[in-house]
C-alpha cells in the first residue's frame, strides 16, 4: 500500500487488543511523465495526481525514458537525500524558492526559481560544492543587481560556475 508509510502494531494479551498505528505519506511534491503522482519526502510515487499548472507544490516534470508506478522511488535514496537538501540550500543561499523541476533524458536536472532563473545539476554534481558556488553567485556585486535578467546557473562543476544572460 504506498500510501502508507509505515505500520505500527502493539499486541496486549492481558486486554486482549491490537493496536495499529498506520502513518501516511504526505506529499513533497507531484512528479509528472506520462502520468502524475504525489510524491513524498523519501522520493517515492504513493498516490496518482491530477496533472495542474501554478505554484502550491513544487512540481518535478520527468522525460527520462523510464516507466515508474506508484510505490516506485524516482530517484536513488542516497542521491535524492542530497538533491532535496541541495533544494532547501538553494532556497536559501540564492533567496528564491525553487517551484519546478525537470528531469531531462540525459539525467540533468533543471531547477526553475520562483524568480524566473534557473539552476543546471546533475547527478555526478557535489551539491555541497554547487551551494558554495551558489551562495558565491548570489553575493556576487556583478550579479546581484541583474539576477532578474539571469536565465540560469550551471553549477555541475566542483570548482566552477557558468551563467548566462537572457
Amino acid at each position: 500500500f504506498p500510501p502508507i508509510e509505515n505500520v505500527l502494531v502493539k499486541r496486549d494479551f492481558l486486554e486482549k487488543k491490537l493496536n495499529l498505528i498506520l502513518n501516511e505519506r504526505k506529499g513533497w511534491a507531484v512528479w509528472c511523465a506520462k502520468s502524475c503522482f504525489y510524491m513524498d519526502n523519501q522520493g517515492v510515487l504513493f498516490q496518482p495526481a491530477p496533472q495542474f499548472f501554478g505554484g502550491l507544490i513544487l512540481k518535478i516534470t520527468d522525460e527520462r525514458p523510464r516507466d515508474f508506478n506508484q510505490g516506485d522511488q524516482i530517484l536513488d535514496g542516497i542521491f535524492f537525500v542530497s538533491f532535496k537538501k541541495f533544494i532547501e540550500d538553494t532556497e536559501k543561499a540564492g533567496k528564491t524558492s525553487v517551484k519546478s523541476i525537470k528531469i531531462t533524458a540525459d539525467h540533468s536536472f533543471w531547477l526553475e526559481t520562483a524568480s524566473g532563473w534557473k539552476i543546471l545539476v546533475d547527478a555526478g554534481t557535489d551539491f555541497g560544492r554547487a551551494n558554495e558556488n551558489l551562495k558565491l553567485f548570489a553575493d556576487s556585486p556583478a550579479l546581484k543587481e541583474k539576477l532578474g535578467e539571469l536565465d540560469y546557473i550551471d553549477l555541475r562543476f566542483p570548482d566552477k560556475g557558468f551563467y548566462k544572460f537572457k
